[in-house]
């Protein structure tokens, strides 16, 4: 408002407009990573950011290398299988784009390299020797079974539990008949281990079944060999 000199006065108004202008997200795809072949990866990009209207949304890619299956290629956090089988040292490269609420995007890329895995224990087992014998009302099966490391680290120490079973598959139905603790094996390894156990006649169980490495409390890279069934002759 202006007065003049004659004690006059006059106003005017004006209008001042506020643009808001959205910012585009940053997108982060975390560090470069060395990995093993078939080891799990994580992928996180939970540090990508958008600072006035948030993101919408999450997606992850691969753009150079073998071919790999996200476990959740819209999840900031995501996981894969490293393939088994690349050239030693061999670079997968991934990208993630974020996009904000208001439809920008950004991307950043990240690299995973894939080496030759160095291995791990392999726990398995066999039977030396199994017999059945009769001893008045009883039935004894005896025998000796081998532990043996066939992997190429060393193995730290397990259990072997023996059950008498009715079928070839181990189950609720199995009796529990003995377990032996066995100590840490070198790759390589073996060990015996002695095995007895008595049932009554009445019963008929036709299978022996070894479990090695009980409640697989071992990492091992084959854990598909620690069921050993056999039958007595």
């Amino acid at each position: 408002m202006d007065t003049d000199n004659g004690g006059l006065q006059s106003s005017d108004l004006c209008v001042v407009n506020i643009s808001w202008i959205n910012e585009p997200p940053v997108a982060d795809a975390g560090p470069d990573q060395t990995v093993e072949a078939e080891e799990i990866v994580t992928l996180d990009g939970s540090s990508s950011a958008d600072f006035d209207d948030g993101i919408a949304s999450f997606q992850w890619t691969q753009t150079a290398g073998t071919s790999i299956t996200f476990d959740n290629p819209s999840a900031a956090q995501t996981f894969f299988t490293a393939p088994n089988g690349p050239s030693d040292g061999e670079d997968l490269a991934l990208e993630l784009t974020v996009t904000d609420n208001g439809g920008l995007k950004s991307t950043d890329s990240c690299a995973v390299t894939v080496t030759e895995s160095s291995g791990g224990p392999d726990l398995t087992g066999s039977w030396d020797s199994l017999k059945r014998s009769r001893i008045w009302y009883w039935r004894m099966i005896r025998g000796n079974f081998k532990v043996e490391n066939l992997g190429t680290q060393d193995a730290e120490p397990s259990s072997t539990y023996f059950y008498l079973s009715k079928d070839e598959t181990l189950d609720g139905t199995d009796i529990q008949v003995g377990n032996k603790s066995v100590g840490a094996l070198e790759a390589g390894q073996a060990v015996d281990i002695s095995f007895r156990a008595f049932y009554s006649k009445r019963e008929t169980y036709t299978y022996v079944i070894a479990e090695i490495d009980h409640g697989n409390a071992i990492s091992e890279t084959d854990e598909n060999n620690n069921i050993i069934v056999s039958w007595p002759v």
